[in-house]
């Protein structure tokens, strides 16, 4: 058993964990004024400082050390995103949680482990009751919960009235408090359940709703994760992490509500890494997208040709345009783009660097935009 010297709170899911996380430590620190530590797939963030993360494996034994840094930072408490594998694999017997955030399960086998590792364990649950195998877990849970939904007038926390803009979201929270207007700077849908898991644990906290509201209000995206970027000509770039068949279908269903015009894909597959993925990535990008750029993405060892073929595969007919330099396809689909359209960069998210063959090489795209943009404007 670990015994951390600041309590903790877990986000239990699928795709959205991240910025689900992210959101909940600004509403504890912005709303709640608890200096909060948080930990991610990605990065471990310590008041203002950024870490790697605890790799897996050997998650649970690099936590501590992580923990212990938070606590000696002055950090009132850390978040910090797990899979349903993980609890799986035992790692929530070894944490005593103040607090778990379950944002989506895939099945009701999932719903009973996340029941079994976390019953018990856990003080209070916080869960998205649209989910029905999520809603399965919240009618099992013997103890204190707090439920969101959107349109369900039986959770503590609703949303309703969604407008979706190319730059943020808009919606009405409704709570025991009332209801109010909430303008959250970061584009696309999911951002409402990401917000109102963030508004249920403000409400756990008692932060007034107008607080929240404004805390919500006031919030940044996190990186690489619908990254938007307005360019010259009525033209916009979305940064994106995306890079299974379910993310991708993810952000390009988002995508679509944002455009007004085409969206215009950048995207590959990691080389030496799952082949299975590619054909399946293919089918969504062809039925979603309404150009694609097949290009690098981390390939390693493997040629950039032979990852875009196996990408092709599944496109059901649709070559979509090799252009294995990853920043002239980001050129080539920039350049292509007219007002109105989006241009998706995706797979890459907040990395800055490319791995070809063993070597690591500097790769930033906000750095191509940029300098593309320059020099199209001189």
């Amino acid at each position: 058993m670990i015994s951390p010297r600041i309590p903790l709170t877990a986000v239990i899911g699928g795709a959205g964990k991240t910025c689900t996380a992210h959101l909940v430590r600004r509403m504890l620190e912005d709303g709640a004024n608890q200096t909060t530590g948080l930990i991610t797939t990605r990065h471990s963030y310590v008041r203002d400082e950024v870490l790697p993360p605890p790799a897996w494996p050997g998650w649970a034994r690099q936590l501590p050390d992580i923990l212990d840094r938070m606590a000696d930072a002055g950090c009132d408490r850390a978040v910090f995103t797990m899979t349903v594998p993980m609890l799986a694999a035992g790692l929530a017997e070894q944490l005593p949680l103040e607090l778990a955030v379950v944002t989506s399960l895939q099945n009701e086998q999932e719903a009973e482990l996340v029941f079994e590792k976390l019953s018990g364990r856990c003080e209070t649950l916080v869960c998205c009751i649209d989910d029905g195998d999520v809603r399965r877990l919240a009618e099992l849970w013997p103890g204190k919960k707090r439920t969101y939904a959107e349109k369900r007038g039986e959770a503590d926390v609703n949303g309703r009235n969604l407008r979706l803009l190319r730059n943020r979201i808009e919606f009405e929270a409704l709570t025991d408090q009332g209801i109010s207007r909430v303008r959250l700077p970061i584009p696309g849908g999911f951002g409402l359940y990401h917000s109102l898991a963030a508004l249920t644990v403000g409400q756990l906290w008692g932060v007034p709703l107008g607080r929240m509201v404004e805390v919500l209000g006031h919030a940044g995206g996190v990186p690489g994760r619908m990254e938007l970027h307005e360019l010259d000509g009525g033209v916009a770039a979305l940064i994106d992490s995306a890079a299974t068949p379910e993310q991708m279908e993810n952000l390009l269903l988002t995508a679509r509500s944002m455009a007004q015009g085409r969206l215009l894909l950048v995207c590959g597959a990691p080389g030496d890494r799952d082949r299975s993925r590619r054909a399946q990535i293919g089918s969504v990008i062809s039925r979603m997208a309404d150009r694609v750029y097949l290009t690098a993405d981390d390939p390693r060892t493997e040629p950039v040709e032979n990852i875009c073929r196996d990408i092709r595969a599944g496109m059901q007919g649709r070559k979509g345009t090799l252009v294995p330099d990853r920043a002239k396809a980001i050129r080539r689909a920039v350049s292509a783009a007219e007002p109105g359209d989006l241009v998706i960069l995706a797979g890459r998210g907040d990395r800055t660097t490319m791995l070809v063959g063993r070597e690591e090489a500097p790769f930033d795209e906000r750095t191509i935009l940029k300098e593309f943009q320059t020099e199209m404007s001189c």
